[in-house]
C-alpha cells in the first residue's frame, strides 16, 4: 500500500515535510497510489523509513523542554472555574479540568490538538505553517459537544476509513461520537455506533481484548452528584427485619457502606463501567458496540479515575487495569483468553493507592517488562502531610477489609513475570508527588530510560483537615458549595529522570517542567516531528501548556510506527521490542494513558550514541509475532505488518532454580490478635507478633532432620517427625500443651545435657504480656533419646521473665558443653526501653541440667545490648574463641570479641559503632573465601516512609514531656534543618491529650517544630534513640575483626528483611543468598511494608552479589515473612527452602533437579 496515503496523519511535516522515504531491509521504495479507502493492503509489505532532523545540539544553557507561549501558538484553551454553571458541583470532582488529544485530524501531516471542556466548549486546533501555530477549528469542525460537560477522550480511526475520529465521555448525558471525513469536518453518530451511553463516564479507552480484529472500548466511570447534595429525607427505608435498602430514587447516587462490624450509612457510590464489545470486524462501515461488562466478569461499582489495556502478564491477551478513588478497590483484571476477565488484584498486588488518580505502564527498571505506576495524593512536605492528616479511625474497619489493602501513596508496580508484582515507590522516590493526576511513562530525554512525569494540583484544599465536613453538612448542599470558599491548592508539576538502579531525580526545574497550578491531563508525542516526545497538559483556569522537547536535536533515536489492514489499521494493543548493543527496551501501541487523555501511537526509543536497532520483534494485536533486523537509528520507521519474518514458537522462558512455592499442608502459625497500640499509642510499629519460632534437628537419631514449629498465644508449638523423604508427621507433647498460653519467638535444638541427643530451648516473647508474667519465661524441653520431651526441672534454668527474641549456641568458654546467648526484645508497655539480654552458661553436672546468668565481669555491657532482635556465634577476629555478633533496633550491630572466655564490647574498633540501623537479623558465612567469617545483616530497607543517614537521622524520643509521670515515644525527622514529629495531630493528641489546648488546629501543629509542639526542656531530657542507615548489607571482614559495610543490591532494600539464608543455589561454587521479608504490621495509618517477593542474590566468591531475576530464580515468597531455612526437603539431595510468615501457613519452594549441575 502506498506508504503517505496511509501514514499521512502521524507525522508532523514542520520538520520532515522536504525529507524522502526510503524503503529500509532490502525492500524497494513505494510507489504513490490511491487512497487507503481505495487501496488493498499491498502484496510486498515495506518497512518504510524517514531520517529524522540532524540539527546542530542546543546551547549548554538550554532546558530539555521549551514552553510555547500561548499567544504565539494561538493555543490559548482554558477550563475555567464558572460559579454560575449548573453543574459546578463537578469542581469537586475529576471531572474538573478536562482532557487533551493529539493526532493529525485533517491529514496534512501535522499534528493537531482537541480538548475537551467542562463549562465551556470543546476545542480542537489544526496545526497550520511550520512554526507550530495552531488555529482553532472548533466551529467549522463540529465538534464543540454543545452543553455537555466532556471529561476524557479517545481518537481512533473508528471506522478503518484512514482518518481519525473522536469519541468523548461526557457527565450524565450522550458520549458523543465524531466521525471525521478526512478533512477536519465531523458528525456526531454515537447512537448509530452504540456508543451515546449516559452515565457518570470519565474515560474510554480503545483495543482489541477479544483479537477478532476490531476496536472496542472500555468506558470507565466515576460518581453521578446530586443535584443539592443530600435528601433532607433518609434515603433509606428500613425493612422489617430491621435491614436498610436504599429507596429507588437513591440508588444512582449511594449505596450502604459498612464502616465498622454492624454500622451501615448511606455513602456516595460509584457507577458500573462499561465494556462494549466491536460487532463489525470487518472495518467496512461505522461499527456497532454492544455492553458485554457483565458477560465478561466485570461487574464492579468504582469511583474510576483511571484505566488501562496492559498486557501485564505478556501472553499476548490484553489485559485491564481498572484505578478507582476512594475506598473502592482497584482492579487488574487478567484475560482468560475467551473473552472474559478475572480479577487478580487480591493475589497479584501487595497493596494499592487509596485515591487512585492517574496510571501508566513502562519499564522502569529496565528489565524488559512493563510495569505500572498509580498516582495518589501522598504529599511532599510536613506541612501539607499534617494538614491532611484528619481522623482515620472511623474508616479504619472498611479500609482493613478491602484487599489489597489501600495506601494513600503513588504505587510503582514492579512486574516480576511471575504473576506477583514487588511494589517499590518509596525505594524509588516515587511514592510521593502532591496531588497528583496524570501521569507519564516514557523516555523524555532519549537515554533510553524510561522517565516519570506528574500533573498536579487542586482547584481547593479539599482535604485540609482544619476544614472536614459531616454527612449532616451535605443536605441541601454539595461538596462544592462547601469547598468553593477554601483556598486554591496549586502544586508544581513534577518529572522524574531515571537515574537507572531504582533511583529516580527530580528534574522538574532543570527540565524546564516545574510548572506550579493546577493541571489534571497530560498528553504526549510529537509535535514537531524531530523524533522526541513533545507535551499538552491541561490547566484549570490558565491555557493548556505546551512543551517542546529539546532532546531530539542532540540524541541517537528511533521511531517505530506500525500499520496493518483491516479494523485497527494503528494496530493498537501491539507491543514492540527493540534489541540493541545496550540492552533491550520495550513499548506497546495504544491511544490513552496517564488520565483522561491520548497521545500518539508512534513509539519512540533513545539509543547510545553509535547503536542501531539489531532485532525488532512485533506481537500484533491478534497474537501473531514477526522481527526485523538492522533499523537504523535516528530515522522514522514505518513497518506494514508482513515485512517482518515470522517468528515461531513463542520465545522460551528460562527453568528457574526452584519450583512454584506452595503451603506446607498442617502447618499455619496461628496468632491471638492483640492491639499493642493501647499500651503505647505512637508505638512505631506491632511488637506482639514477632513469631513463628521454628528449629530443625534429628531428634530420633535416625538421620533425618524434624522439625519444630512455634505458635502465638493460645495454641501448643508442634513437634513434627521426619519419617524420611520429607514426609513430616505431627507428633503428641503434652509439655508443649501446657505452655500454650505462652508465645513462641525462637527455638534451638541442642545438645543440653551432654547425653548425645537433642533437646529443645524455647524462648517467650511478645509485648501483649505484663511485665515479669509467667508466660514469659523460657522453656527447656529434655529428650529421651527417641524424640520424646519433657519439661526440665524448674532449677534447669534461671527465672528468666523477659520479652525475648533469640537464642544461640556456642561453647563460650571451651569447657565442653554448650552454653547460651538469650536475647530480649523489649520491656512490654515501654518501648524502646529493653530488658537484659543474658549469657546462659551450661553448669549441667552428674545428670543433673543446669544453666546460669553469667556475671557482669565475664559479659560487661552485654546486658544493655539492647533492643537484641537476632545474634550468631563466630570466631570474628581469628583468635580461636567464638565471639557474639547482636543485630538490635536502634543501635549498631554489636561485636562482643571472646576473650579467653571473656566477652569485650568491640563494636567501635570493629568499625561499627557509627552504624545505627533496625537491624532485624544476621547470618555469617565466608563470602569472599578468604577464610574468615563475613555477615550478612537484615534492616529495614528504603522503602518505608523513614529516611536515616547520619546527618538527617530517623529520630525517637522518649520521656515525660508532661511532668505527670507518664513516658510517651515521639518519632522525629529533620526537615530543612528542623526537627518535626513524624506522627500527625490526631495520634498524638490522642496519646496525650494534654496537647489539645496548645494545639487546636491541624494547622498551627503542622506548623510547629517538636520544641515548640513538646517543650525544649523535655525533648533535651528525654532519651534520644537515633537510626543512621536502614540499608541491608553485608560485613566484610578483614580477619582481625575489622569490618567493611557493603550495601545489598538495590533491589533487597525493597522491603524488611527477616530471613536469610546462604547456599550454592546455582551450583557454581560459590555460595548465594535468598532473602525473605515484608512487614506487615506498623502502625495502621502507615500500612503493611509488603512491596517484596523474596529476592535471590547470586555471589562470584569475590564477595559481590547480583540479584537474580525472579523469572530465573523462580523464588517466590510473598506475605509478612519472619524466618527462612535451608534444607532438603524431599531428600532428593538438593537444598529447598523452608519460609515461615506471621499468622499464614508456611511456604516450601523445591530445588528444581534439571538446574543442578
Amino acid at each position: 500500500m502506498p506508504f503517505h496515503s496511509v501514514a499521512r496523519r502521524l507525522f508532523a511535516a514542520s520538520a520532515v515535510a522536504a525529507l524522502a522515504f526510503t524503503a529500509s531491509c532490502k525492500r524497494e521504495s513505494a510507489d504513490t497510489g490511491p487512497s487507503p479507502q481505495e487501496s488493498a493492503w499491498p502484496d510486498d509489505p515495506q518497512v518504510l523509513s524517514q531520517a529524522l532532523p540532524s540539527l546542530p545540539p542546543a546551547g549548554a544553557g538550554e532546558k530539555l523542554f521549551t514552553k510555547l507561549d500561548p499567544v504565539e501558538s494561538g493555543v490559548r484553551f482554558v477550563n475555567p472555574i464558572d460559579e454560575g454553571h449548573s453543574l459546578n458541583r463537578l469542581y469537586y470532582s475529576g471531572f474538573a479540568c478536562g482532557a487533551a488529544a493529539m493526532g493529525d485530524f485533517d491529514g496534512d501531516g501535522k499534528v493537531d490538538l482537541f480538548f475537551t471542556g467542562g463549562p465551556v466548549e470543546n476545542a480542537l486546533y489544526l496545526q497550520r505553517g511550520a512554526n507550530l501555530a495552531f488555529e482553532d477549528v472548533t466551529a467549522s469542525a463540529g465538534v464543540g459537544g454543545g452543553d455537555a460537560w466532556a471529561a476524557g477522550v479517545a481518537v481512533v480511526d473508528i471506522d478503518a476509513d484512514g482518518d481519525l475520529d473522536i469519541y468523548t465521555c461526557n457527565y450524565d448525558s450522550p458520549n458523543q461520537l465524531f466521525v471525521n471525513d478526512g478533512a477536519a469536518r465531523f458528525e456526531e453518530r454515537a447512537a448509530e455506533a452504540g456508543l451515546n451511553l449516559v452515565d457518570a463516564c470519565v474515560q474510554p479507552v480503545f483495543a482489541d481484548y477479544d483479537r477478532d480484529g476490531d476496536l472496542d472500548v472500555f468506558v470507565l466511570t466515576n460518581q453521578l452528584f446530586r443535584p443539592g447534595g443530600r435528601p433532607a429525607q433518609r434515603p433509606v427505608d428500613i425493612l422489617l427485619d430491621g435491614s436498610l435498602r436504599l429507596k429507588p430514587e437513591f440508588e444512582k447516587y449511594y449505596a450502604m457502606t459498612e464502616i465498622s462490624a454492624g454500622n451501615f450509612q448511606a455513602d456516595d457510590a460509584g457507577r458500573p463501567d462499561f465494556l462494549m464489545r466491536n460487532e463489525n470486524g470487518s472495518g467496512s462501515s461505522l461499527p456497532r458496540f454492544v455492553p458485554v461488562a457483565e458477560a465478561a466478569g466485570i461487574n464492579h461499582r468504582g469511583f474510576g479515575l483511571s484505566v488501562q489495556w496492559w498486557d501485564f502478564d505478556d501472553d499476548g491477551w490484553l489485559d485491564l487495569f481498572v484505578g478507582n478513588d476512594y475506598s473502592d478497590p482497584d482492579y487488574l483484571y487478567r484475560s482468560r483468553r475467551d473473552g472474559t476477565f478475572q480479577n487478580v488484584a487480591p493475589t497479584a498486588l501487595p497493596h494499592t493507592s487509596w485515591f487512585t488518580m492517574g496510571s501508566d505502564f513502562g519499564d522502569l527498571d529496565g528489565d524488559g517488562r512493563s510495569d505500572l505506576l498509580t498516582a495518589d495524593m501522598a504529599f511532599t512536605t510536613h506541612y501539607k502531610e499534617k494538614v491532611g492528616m484528619g481522623p482515620m479511625g472511623d474508616r479504619r474497619s472498611l479500609i482493613e477489609r478491602t484487599m489489597p489493602r489501600q495506601l494513600m501513596r503513588n504505587s510503582v508496580f514492579l512486574n516480576t513475570g511471575t504473576g506477583r508484582f514487588r511494589e517499590g515507590g518509596l525505594l524509588m522516590g516515587l511514592a510521593k508527588t502532591d496531588w497528583s493526576w496524570a501521569t507519564k511513562l516514557a523516555d523524555f530525554d532519549l537515554d533510553g530510560r524510561v522517565d516519570v512525569f506528574v500533573a498536579n494540583g487542586a482547584i481547593r484544599a479539599f482535604n485540609h483537615a482544619d476544614h472536614p465536613f459531616a454527612p449532616s453538612d451535605l443536605i441541601g448542599r454539595t461538596k462544592w458549595d462547601l469547598s468553593k470558599s477554601s483556598p486554591p491548592a496549586p502544586e508544581r508539576n513534577r518529572v522524574f529522570r531515571n537515574a537507572s538502579d531504582l533511583r529516580f531525580e527530580e528534574s522538574g526545574a532543570a527540565w524546564g517542567l516545574d510548572h506550579e497550578g493546577v493541571s489534571h491531563g497530560v498528553a504526549c508525542g510529537d509535535l514537531d516531528g524531530d523524533g522526541d516526545l513533545d507535551l499538552v497538559v491541561t490547566n484549570m483556569e490558565e491555557p493548556a501548556s505546551i512543551y517542546l522537547n529539546n532532546a531530539g536535536e542532540k540524541k541517537t533515536r528511533v521511531v517505530i510506527v506500525l500499520q496493518q489492514s483491516g479494523a485497527n489499521r494503528d494496530a493498537i494493543g501491539a507491543s514492540v521490542e527493540i534489541e540493541t548493543a545496550s540492552g533491550v527496551q520495550t513499548g506497546t501501541v495504544r491511544t490513552a494513558g496517564g488520565y483522561l487523555t491520548t497521545g500518539s501511537t508512534e513509539l519512540l526509543f533513545g539509543l547510545n550514541a553509535g547503536e542501531a536497532i539489531d532485532k525488532l520483534r512485533i506481537r500484533w494485536p491478534d497474537g501473531s509475532r514477526e522481527m526485523i533486523t538492522g533499523l537504523a537509528a535516528n530515522h522514522r520507521h514505518v513497518i506494514q505488518r508482513g515485512a517482518g519474518s515470522a517468528i515461531q514458537p513463542e520465545p522460551v522462558k528460562p527453568d528457574p532454580l526452584f519450583n512454584p512455592p506452595h503451603a506446607l499442608t498442617g502447618l499455619t502459625h496461628r496468632e491471638r490478635l492483640f492491639n499493642d497500640f493501647i499500651k503505647q499509642p505512637l508505638l512505631p510499629h506491632k511488637l506482639s507478633q514477632e513469631g513463628p519460632a521454628f528449629a530443625w534437628g534429628d531428634i530420633d537419631g535416625d538421620g533425618d532432620e524434624d522439625l519444630f514449629f512455634g505458635q502465638g498465644r493460645g495454641t501448643p508449638g508442634q513437634l513434627l517427625r521426619n519419617e524420611g523423604g520429607g514426609n513430616l508427621k505431627p507428633m503428641a507433647c503434652a509439655a508443649f500443651v501446657e505452655a500454650s498460653d505462652c508465645e513462641e519467638v525462637a527455638a534451638l535444638f541442642f545438645d543440653a545435657d551432654g547425653d548425645d541427643d537433642l533437646d529443645l530451648y524455647v524462648v517467650s516473647g511478645s509485648y501483649e504480656y505484663k511485665v515479669g508474667a509467667a508466660q514469659l519465661g523460657d522453656r527447656l524441653y529434655l529428650n529421651d533419646g527417641s524424640g520424646n520431651f519433657e519439661a526440665a526441672a524448674a532449677t534447669a534454668l534461671p527465672d528468666l521473665r523477659d520479652c525475648g527474641s533469640c537464642v544461640v549456641p556456642a561453647d563460650f568458654d571451651h569447657d565442653g558443653d554448650i552454653d547460651l546467648f538469650v536475647g530480649s526484645r523489649v520491656v512490654p508497655g515501654k518501648y524502646p526501653t529493653s530488658p537484659r539480654s543474658r549469657l546462659l552458661l551450661n553448669e549441667s553436672a552428674d545428670g543433673e541440667v543446669r544453666f546460669v546468668d553469667a556475671p557482669e565481669d565475664r559479659v560487661p555491657g552485654l546486658g544493655q545490648a539492647g533492643l537484641v532482635t537476632g545474634a550468631v556465634w563466630a570466631d570474628v577476629d581469628s583468635n580461636g574463641w567464638k565471639d557474639l555478633v547482636v543485630a538490635v533496633e536502634w543501635g549498631p550491630v554489636r561485636i562482643f570479641a571472646n576473650k579467653d572466655g571473656t566477652l569485650r564490647e568491640t563494636t567501635s574498633e570493629a568499625g561499627l559503632g557509627g552504624r545505627h540501623g533496625w537491624w532485624n537479623g544476621i547470618a555469617g558465612a565466608d563470602i569472599d573465601a578468604d577464610g574468615d567469617m563475613d555477615f550478612a545483616v537484615a534492616n529495614f530497607g528504603l522503602n518505608t516512609k523513614y529516611h536515616a543517614s547520619r546527618e538527617a537521622p530517623a529520630l525517637l524520643f522518649y520521656g515525660d514531656y508532661h511532668g505527670d509521670g507518664q513516658s510517651h515515644i515521639v518519632e522525629a525527622e529533620i526537615e530543612d534543618g528542623v526537627l518535626v514529629p513524624i506522627r500527625g495531630r490526631s495520634c498524638s493528641l490522642a496519646a496525650m491529650p494534654g496537647l489539645s489546648e496548645k494545639f487546636k488546629t491541624y494547622h498551627l501543629f503542622a506548623s510547629s517544630s517538636l520544641e515548640e509542639i513538646y517543650g525544649l526542656t523535655p525533648i533535651k531530657s528525654a532519651e534520644r534513640f537515633e537510626c543512621h542507615t536502614l540499608e541491608s548489607g553485608f560485613l566484610i571482614n578483614d580477619g582481625t575483626g575489622k569490618f567493611e559495610f557493603r550495601s545489598l543490591p538495590r533491589i533487597a532494600q525493597i522491603s524488611p528483611i527477616f530471613g536469610m539464608a546462604f547456599e550454592d543455589f546455582d551450583r557454581d561454587g560459590h555460595l548465594d543468598l535468598a532473602l525473605a521479608g515484608n512487614f506487615y504490621h506498623p502502625q495502621w495509618e502507615t500500612g503493611p511494608y509488603d512491596g517484596s517477593i523474596g529476592v535471590l542474590l547470586r555471589g562470584d566468591g569475590s564477595g559481590q552479589f547480583v540479584a537474580v531475576d525472579p523469572g530465573e530464580s523462580g523464588l517466590l515468597l510473598p506475605g509478612d515473612l519472619r524466618g527462612l531455612a535451608v534444607r532438603d526437603l524431599n531428600a532428593d539431595g538438593r537444598m529447598d527452602l523452608f519460609a515461615t510468615r506471621n499468622n499464614d501457613s508456611v511456604l516450601i519452594q523445591l530445588s528444581r533437579p534439571d538446574r543442578r549441575k
